[in-house]
């Protein structure tokens, strides 16, 4: 089976824009919150949407709840940024990063502060005090991630 239906969810302002051509639909939604798109995903998965990609403005702990309430009915993409670019993210983000450091120093749901990366020899489920982070257990072990 040919991919001929993509959807993509960017966070920013309430839209939705359809394009493509005769033999390949993309739909654009667009969000004003992380929350609403669960929703826009819920959708897409009706419409017969094939593959969901989400911007970066999503960190991963909203991948997996979308990917949980459209019970994986179809594969979830996340754009995802490097370490070089979080201080521009935190500049078109700023509420986001508040809301990191608020998190910052917290443990995991589950996870004691005293396991540390075998990479690293630091905290492995702890936010650190940099708004990137390093996971060290499960899926991703040793990727970088941007939590905006």
């Amino acid at each position: 089976m040919a991919l001929t239906r993509f959807g993509f969810i960017v966070t920013g302002d309430d839209f939705v824009q359809w394009t493509g051509t005769e033999h390949f639909r993309m739909k654009v939604v667009g969000v004003k919150s992380p929350e609403q798109g669960i929703q826009a995903a819920r959708e897409m998965v009706a419409e017969g949407i094939q593959l969901i990609e989400l911007c970066g403005g999503f960190s991963p702990v909203w991948a997996g709840k979308i990917i949980e309430a459209i019970d994986y009915a179809v594969p979830v993409g996340v754009v995802a940024y490097g370490p070089e670019s979080i201080g521009g993210m935190y500049r078109l983000f700023p509420e986001r990063r508040a809301k990191a450091g608020e998190m910052r120093g917290r443990p995991i749901a589950g996870r004691t502060r005293d396991r540390t990366s075998p990479r690293t020899g630091s905290p492995a489920d702890t936010l650190d005090s940099a708004p990137g982070r390093t996971l060290a257990a499960g899926r991703g072990a040793g990727q970088n991630l941007v939590a905006v």
